[in-house]
């Protein structure tokens, strides 16, 4: 009897000895799955702001680029600082010698009883903050009248400021305040608001 008791004592102190190693190592798998968990949802967390980040980044680098050249197209409320406002149209186009410098060029024409009439001319654009996706802009100009107006014969400086919102890369919505200034007997001043759309190819 004693031996079996001995044996029998063995193998029950045996047994709770294995018990014990396994729940041992029961505890520490649920640290290590608690652990591993923690450390993905930090991946996870690490990669979706990195995509936040390269997203961003891709929108950042939207728009034109060195070389690029952009077709524009606006409708403009023109008022006079003396007189009724109008609205006409005008067309642009323009180089980017720089990805923050652009040289531009300017068609104005509407029509009024069979006369065609407007304005030609040229200027700078000077992007405050290229590559983004607003893009706001600061540009001087001169334009010579043309066809039946009153400012046919004078020139105009045009001094301007505006925003480009890229909504696709190579196409902006474009928003611009103007004032244009005749330089001739009249020295009469327009206030000018334009709103368009731009092509860069």
């Amino acid at each position: 009897m004693s031996g079996a008791t001995v044996v029998g004592r063995n193998a029950t102190e045996a047994h709770g000895c294995q018990g014990l190693q396994l729940s041992r190592g029961y505890g520490y798998d649920s640290g290590q799955t608690g652990q591993e968990g923690a450390n993905m949802k930090r991946i996870l967390l690490s990669a979706l702001v990195a995509a936040m980040v390269a997203g961003m980044t891709g929108v950042a680098q939207a728009g034109p680029d060195y070389g690029s050249t952009e077709v524009s197209v606006a409708g403009v409320f023109m008022k006079p600082e003396d007189g009724d406002s109008y609205q006409i149209l005008l067309g642009g186009l323009g180089i980017y010698v720089a990805r923050w410098f652009e040289l531009k060029g300017t068609v104005i024409w509407f029509g009024d009883e069979g006369n065609t009439r407007g304005a030609v001319g040229g200027g700078v654009d000077i992007q405050l903050a290229p590559g983004q996706m607003l893009v706001p802009y600061v540009g001087v100009g001169l334009l010579a009248s043309i066809g039946d107006h009153d400012f046919a014969d004078e020139t105009m400086t045009d001094i301007h400021i505006g925003i480009k919102q890229f909504v696709y890369d190579g196409v902006s919505v474009n928003y611009s305040l103007n004032q244009w200034k005749a330089s001739g007997n009249s020295e009469q001043t327009y206030f000018v608001g334009a709103v368009g759309i731009s092509f860069y190819l």
